[in-house]
């Protein structure tokens, strides 16, 4: 978990993102997937304490194709918000659970020194859906060593299988959405190269020429 500040945030306030280098070890950019605006974080630390400050702090989501970034609405340049790689958060899920948490939220269990386990209050209800359909898209692309043992599904109030998601027609609308913005963004990855390849195809073919005669 890496705590941001005001040098990781542009001038608009959102989190910078790592644009790589096709040059250089062919690093593909990081790419926004969707955002969330007012959305509540809770973390508890290793001890089970809520780390000083985020209990049910309000800020903005951004989910990536590498990381979740969380802006808070309320910062100072110490202090913008938190970003975690995509590949430390080891589990996440839709909680519906009271007994768990007051309201329904998404649980992410993390790999970090200083916390174990979070969660994401999105105000507005819908948002939940989406939100979780986005941190498995960022996972999906962000695949780990080790698979997902078999027959991970739905435990009571807990969701944490994406095919019992998508039977919802607007959920899967969404996941479909999620794979058009890969696409545009291979697609203007490509349009680097072969912009202007063919500029003097016509002077260099003198088929080409005879055909324009």
């Amino acid at each position: 978990m890496k705590t941001l500040r005001h040098e990781d945030v542009d001038d608009n306030g959102k989190p910078i993102l790592d644009t790589g280098s096709l040059q250089e070890g062919n690093v593909e950019p990081e790419i926004v997937l969707d955002t969330f605006d007012d959305v509540k974080l809770a973390i508890c630390t290793n001890s089970c304490k809520p780390v000083e400050g985020s209990e049910l702090s309000e800020g903005k989501v951004y989910v990536t194709s590498r990381r979740a970034v969380w802006i808070a609405n309320t910062s100072t340049d110490a202090f913008r918000g938190y970003s975690w790689d995509i590949k430390c958060i080891t589990l996440h899920a839709i909680s519906r659970d009271p007994t768990a948490f007051p309201v329904p939220c998404l649980y992410c269990q993390i790999e970090a020194e200083n916390a174990t386990e979070m969660r994401f209050v999105p105000s507005q209800s819908e948002d939940l859906t989406r939100l979780y359909l986005a941190f498995s898209k960022s996972a999906e692309m962000n695949p780990d060593e080790e698979d997902v043992p078999e027959g991970a599904g739905e435990e009571g109030d807990w969701i944490y299988d994406e095919d019992e998601i998508l039977q919802d027609a607007q959920a899967a609308e969404m996941a479909a959405h999620y794979d058009s913005i890969l696409e545009v963004s291979s697609e203007m990855e490509q349009m680097q190269f072969v912009t202007g390849q063919f500029d003097d195809a016509e002077e260099d073919d003198p088929a080409a020429e005879d055909h324009l005669l």
